[in-house]
């Protein structure tokens, strides 16, 4: 039987195995301790152990590999099978880049310095990636050469997982790549110019359009042969956006296409029926990543978190915006301990961060690292079989939690929805002042819209900028107000899902699938809030407006400092502010607070900020979460609408009252409690 990929987790022999696994490098640690350290990976209540497989450490030299034969640490499969014989099933991930902190990112240096695989900057040269312990030029996944030296490495490693596939062995899932995102180059203009990157360019711009005339319109040129890709952004009025707008998708579509011919490689050499995976770096998830688009090539994308508690806000939009693109949100590296050259982040941390990022929306987790290895600090099991009591405890009091509460099998409830539309995302990326570098150091600092250039290119407002305060300003407001919210991109499928509001920036162009998608969520039943302005034009800077049918005469004006205008939409309804909204302004604020009492968002069990609550619900629970994000003590009072019993699910307290209730709430803390509602106080 086929091991699947559900909501709930992976799905093994009709079973579901929630996402909570820790990652031990078999490679880093002595032969003789690997039992010993797995025995105690499944003692923590884990039920998954993952690995990298590095290509530089198994290749001795060029078609020759070593698994064991000459170093007893490398013999993977071995690790496998005692993976299986401490009843633990394995997630295993080849490459070809791991990364794993390690020289060249597993890549064999003959790999790196071949020219014919070197990715390329707009001048022609290599790019090289500058990390410890030495840079290196950044390979190109458009290199025939690249695909060529790759097939060897794949060849040996299959026929070492082969035999080890479930349910013969222990493995059921296989990441395609690690990270992919250009070796975290993200700049839209700093890689990737090479002649097979060249060649990829124009079979998109092929499909795309298959009309000559149309392409050589768009991108200015003499003739559809001649379209160069653009290596800097020079465009003054709108309709100069489209070919910056294309290169912006068509970097997302390289690392999908990479993701998808992993995968088939695999299958050729005989690896099925298992899950196929993928991992995109800490940051937004947006582009050039296309979360939503690479899970209809690969079962499930989840992405990476390394934070301290004082960047909860930062693990909070991160987490929502994973939640709104993939099926099970989850992280496939989720830091346990710390990698010494980084931010130092110790066990408060991972105590707080760990049940903050579940309580906004991530479920699941593989822990980076469980078992500890050289240059690393802080995992609960070390090195050499022994644990580290008080971190150790700490993993195992949570999973604990988990899975007696059967907490993965919740879902988070949300009145509203807020859109962050990928084509603003796109010319936020080409008008990125650090698109010629990169912007990924910056992104959770600044914001995206502090590192854009303020263009409008004729229009009244720039969408670049402008499209992160909107989102802001929703999220901000609806928070404020007390709705439970989420978030998506819009980029296909379904975008309002339970919400009975969907709250989405809007500017003079939006691509015309999200602008169908919103009018049919109107029509059944949805209200739809747009602003600052309804568009007028699609993707394509044609003419196009899926709203002009309901602009006619509003049905209610709303009392606030920016004109908000209500229209009746089929059976729900548009409500366009039309004028700029940003969050932290006062107007902002009561302009928010207009919409969502005519609406009827009417908060459910709100908290005294600063404290944070969630909602968590299936048919015969319901259990909420309160987090105190700050570093002193506080008395959270939360509002109810009827009697109410909060159990704590860690210590058994429990708190009631008629209308309200006080939770006392250390630094720096999230509490989980069932709640029973209409109950007497205790």
């Amino acid at each position: 039987m086929p091991v699947t990929w559900s909501e709930r987790g992976l799905e093994v022999e009709g079973a579901i195995v929630p996402m909570l696994s820790g990652s031990m490098h078999y490679w880093r640690v002595a032969r003789a301790l690997w039992d010993e350290c797995l025995q105690k990976v499944r003692a923590l209540g884990l039920r998954l152990v993952c690995t990298y497989v590095p290509w530089s450490v198994h290749e001795i030299e060029e078609g020759r590999f070593d698994f064991g034969d000459l170093a007893p640490e490398k013999d993977l499969r071995e690790f496998l099978r005692l993976v299986k014989k401490n009843d633990l099933l394995a997630i295993v991930r080849p490459g070809p880049h791991i990364n794993a902190e390690i020289s060249g990112f597993g890549f064999p240096e003959r790999i790196l310095r071949n020219e014919r695989i070197q990715a390329q900057g707009p001048d022609g040269a290599p790019v090289v990636l500058p990390v410890p312990p030495m840079g290196f030029p950044i390979p190109s996944y458009a290199s025939d050469k690249f695909w060529k030296e790759l097939g060897p490495w794949f060849d040996v490693v299959a026929e070492q997982i082969a035999p080890m596939l479930h349910p013969r062995g222990p493995v059921v899932m296989v990441q395609c790549d690690n990270e992919c995102s250009y070796f975290f180059r993200t700049g839209a203009f700093e890689l990737d110019y090479s002649d097979g990157a060249r060649t990829a360019w124009k079979a998109f711009l092929k499909g795309k359009y298959p009309d000559p005339r149309e392409l050589q319109k768009v991108h200015h040129a003499t003739e559809a042969g001649a379209v160069q890709p653009p290596t800097r952004f020079r465009a003054t009025r709108r309709d100069d956006l489209r070919p910056y707008l294309d290169w912006a998708e068509f970097k997302e579509r390289m690392l999908g296409d990479a993701l998808v011919r992993i995968r088939a490689e695999w299958e050729s050499r005989g690896i099925r029926d298992v899950v196929f995976s993928h991992n995109v770096p800490p940051s937004s998830g947006r582009t050039p990543f296309n979360i939503g688009r690479d899970e209809r090539a690969l079962e499930t994308v989840g992405m990476d978190f390394y934070h301290p508690r004082t960047e909860n806000a930062v693990v909070k939009s991160r987490v929502l915006s994973l939640e709104g693109q993939t099926r099970l949100p989850w992280s496939p590296e989720f830091g346990a301990g710390c990698y010494q050259a980084w931010t130092p982040i110790d066990l408060d941390d991972h105590r707080f961060i760990t049940p903050y990022a579940m309580m906004w929306g991530l479920r699941g987790f593989n822990w980076y690292m469980i078992v500890e290895r050289e240059r690393w600090y802080g995992s609960p099991i070390t090195r050499r079989g022994g644990i580290r009591k008080d971190h150790y405890t700490f993993y195992a009091d949570f999973v604990a939690l988990v899975e007696n509460h059967r907490l993965f099998d919740l879902r988070r409830q949300a009145t509203a929805s807020v859109i962050v539309p990928r084509i603003y995302d796109r010319l936020s990326s080409v008008t990125n002042l650090f698109a010629q570098i990169t912007p990924m150091p910056f992104e959770s600092r600044v914001g995206w819209e502090g590192l854009c250039r303020e263009d409008r290119f004729g229009m009244t407002y720039g969408p670049q900028i402008e499209h992160e305060r909107v989102s802001r300003a929703f999220l901000a407001g609806l928070e404020a107000a007390g709705v439970t919210i989420r978030v998506a991109d819009g980029c296909d499928g379904e975008i309002a899902g339970p919400s009975r509001a969907i709250f989405c920036p809007g500017f003079e162009f939006m691509d015309r699938g999200l602008q169908n998608r919103l009018v049919e969520a109107m029509r059944r039943g949805c209200a739809v809030v747009i602003g600052p302005e309804a568009p007028s034009r699609d993707e394509t800077m044609s003419e196009f407006s899926a709203f002009e049918g309901f602009l006619g005469r509003p049905i209610e004006v709303l009392n606030c400092g920016i004109q908000t205008l209500v229209f009746a939409a089929g059976a729900g309804k548009l409500v366009l502010i039309n004028g700029p909204i940003a969050p932290g302004n006062s107007t902002a604020n009561e302009c928010m607070q207009a919409i969502t009492t005519y609406l009827g968002l009417a908060p459910e069990m709100p908290v005294d900020p600063p404290c944070e609550r969630t909602i968590w619900r299936d048919a015969d629970r319901t259990i909420v979460y309160v987090a105190n994000p700050t570093d002193e003590a506080r008395l959270a009072g939360m509002q109810t609408a009827a009697p109410a019993r909060l159990v704590d699910l860690r210590t058994g307290e429990e708190l009631c009252g008629d209308n309200a209730l006080r939770i006392a709430m250390p630094a720096w803390t999230v509490r989980v409690f069932r709640l029973v509602m209409g109950e007497s106080p205790c």
